[in-house]
């Protein structure tokens, strides 16, 4: 069954007092009216602390109406706008304010953050980097440079960061989270969940610590420890979509199908759109003989958006298993023209064809598979046996013969099966074969 975790993590640290004080750069202009700025500028900061971000710009941007150069109503502004979900104005105003003040860690560190909302890493990463070389004590600056480092898969520094911020601040939860999550990426579970139980020790109602322990936990095959984590998440959040998703994937593979579905379900309670969770409760209503179900959830992914491949293909596989052929064909053509270099929908039109006895179609899609993937053993069977039925001896022979090179121990009764056919082609006058139809 395949599975997307997500992974939840803090994208940055707020560690900037909106209400910075300081006085302007020697080089500004004279104050226009000081007293003005000032109290627009303490509007400001009241109402970025309420929520109303819009309003707090416009204070701001009339404190520095009346003080240019006022590098604190930059830095407040340039706060308000990330918190508003603006980070390029955010940007200019931070910059604005190391401008007129190059000593303003809190801007750098903001400006920083703002950075790595556009996914501008590098960038993020020399600002932090400049935070701590003013303030060497800055330990959010090294829990933010450390996440960087982290979505740029560079764990390793990434460790040392949360590390650094561990020496300044022994207890904080999130830099053993962080370094939790660092592990994880790298495959350390038994570090990750050391980091985790520690930040769970510091911050015992914190939901996300939960479910990321237990995505460790079920990647070591400890599904019902990842279960027990996934329960403590929800007792803290009942309505944590993450939790009830991860659950409901551990809950399909201990095979228990129906608290999976009423999982992936309570996922999608609050997004039914999610496509995640309704491409992995389709896979279960499938498993479970629920093809009608199975198909509506696939559906459904593709109304929303047409080029999920493994919607289509999974779709495709129901609707063949249901002998509703030529709707069977239609997704595995959309799958190969999204994907024409992905194996598995030229395999499933091969069976859709091979079933149809439309044999000459059902060995060009088995030899495109071989040719993405040659030790593909079910490819190979299914290319011999449609060989053999058009009478293509020679060539029936060759890929029965290379079947069993590739055919696992376990599948010891269809090798048996094929050394039976070989037998019977071994011992069979040569034939003109059939012409194929291509």
């Amino acid at each position: 069954m395949s599975k997307t975790v997500i992974v939840l993590v803090m994208l940055g640290v707020f560690a900037a007092d909106m209400s910075c004080s300081g006085a302007p750069a020697e080089d500004a202009p004279e104050p226009q009216d000081p007293m003005q700025a000032e109290a627009h500028n303490e509007n400001g900061i009241t109402l970025a602390k309420n929520g109303q971000y819009a309003q707090a710009i416009a204070e701001f941007g009339k404190a520095l109406q009346f003080r240019k150069g006022y590098a604190d109503a930059y830095f407040n502004r340039g706060l308000a706008y990330r918190l508003n979900g603006m980070p390029d104005k955010a940007i200019e105003d931070f910059s604005q304010a190391v401008e007129l003040k190059p000593q303003h860690a809190e801007a750098y560190f903001n400006r920083a953050l703002a950075l790595a909302e556009k996914r501008l890493y590098d960038q993020a990463i020399q600002d932090f980097n400049k935070t701590l070389e003013i303030d060497p004590k800055f330990a959010d600056a090294y829990l933010s440079r450390g996440l960087a480092y982290r979505l740029k898969g560079a764990y390793t520094q990434a460790i040392a960061d949360y590390g650094s911020a561990l020496n300044l601040n022994a207890k904080s939860a999130r830099a053993h989270f962080n370094r939790g999550l660092a592990y994880a990426d790298q495959g350390l579970s038994d570090k990750a969940i050391e980091d985790y139980d520690n930040a769970l020790k510091l911050d015992p109602k914190d939901p996300k610590i939960y479910v990321n322990r237990g995505v460790t936990f079920a990647r070591k095959g400890k599904i019902d420890e990842a279960i027990g984590d996934y329960n403590r998440a929800l007792k803290l959040n009942e309505d944590y979509a993450q939790a009830y998703f991860n659950r409901g994937h551990a809950y399909y593979l201990k095979g228990n199908y129906q608290s999976a579905i009423e999982d992936f379900t309570m996922a999608l309670k609050g997004n039914p759109q999610d496509a995640e969770a309704l491409y992995n409760r389709g896979l279960v209503y499938a498993r479970m003989g629920r093809n009608q179900d199975a198909i509506s959830d696939f559906t459904r992914i593709l109304e929303s958006d047409p080029k999920h491949f493994k919607a289509l293909n999974n779709r495709g596989l129901i609707l063949f298993q249901t002998d509703k052929l030529d709707e069977a064909v239609s997704d595995f053509n959309r799958a190969i023209e999204l994907r024409p270099g992905d194996a598995f929908a030229y395999f499933n039109r091969g069976l859709v064809f091979a079933d149809r006895n439309l044999h000459d179609k059902a060995i060009q899609d088995f030899e495109k598979v071989l040719q993405l993937n040659p030790k593909d053993a079910d490819a190979c069977l299914n290319l011999a046996e449609a060989y053999d039925k058009i009478g293509w001896k020679p060539q029936a022979l060759e890929t029965y013969r290379k079947y069993l090179d590739l055919a696992r121990p376990e599948h010891l009764e269809i090798i048996n099966r094929v050394r039976a056919r070989l037998k019977e082609l071994e011992a069979t006058p040569d034939q003109k074969p059939a012409e194929p139809n291509r």
